[in-house]
């Protein structure tokens, strides 16, 4: 099976990709990753690269191709807002959570005051906002989560185990 996990910065795309891949001993293939090693090829710190990659089409085309090659294989989980549109998943996942939680998700983790955070997540979504309505993709099957202010470990694995069984 390949799954498709998306969902906006700090919505817990990451975590329960984690916690599904662990469980159903899938390959996780995180799409930050394959950006953060383009930069590091490059020898840019992330942020320079972020801002490159606003301007330079060919990374967005670079990050499309690498998701599409490592997605061919089969016991998968593709993580990342717009991993859907590079394979045809067998289930596609999308999460999401209010804006203020996933901002004081993101301010715990980069250890960033909230304004910071705030200011910084508002930008990145409107940068990215016409992207994800621009592609169109087949799936199987699709599930919609509001992750708000659940815990993601037992819920994915109650969940996934019930369908395992």
């Amino acid at each position: 099976m390949r799954v498709t996990i998306g969902g906006p910065p700090g919505s817990g795309k990451t975590t329960v990709a984690k916690i599904v891949s662990t469980e159903l001993r899938y390959t996780h293939i995180y799409t930050g990753d394959i950006f953060r090693n383009l930069a590091k090829g490059r020898g840019m710190p992330l942020g320079d690269f972020s801002r490159l990659a606003e301007k330079d089409n060919s990374i967005d085309i670079e990050v499309d191709r690498r998701q599409k090659e490592l997605g061919i294989k089969n016991n998968i989980i593709l993580e990342g807002r717009m991993a859907r549109f590079m394979i045809v998943p067998d289930l596609s996942v999308w999460i999401t959570a209010p804006f203020e939680e996933r901002v004081r998700r993101i301010s715990q983790r980069e250890n960033l005051a909230y304004d910071v955070a705030f200011k910084d997540t508002e930008k990145r979504e409107k940068s990215e906002k016409g992207e994800l309505f621009v592609r169109a993709s087949p799936v199987r099957k699709q599930a919609f989560v509001r992750a708000a202010l659940v815990k993601a470990a037992p819920c994915c694995k109650y969940h996934w185990k019930n369908e395992k069984d």
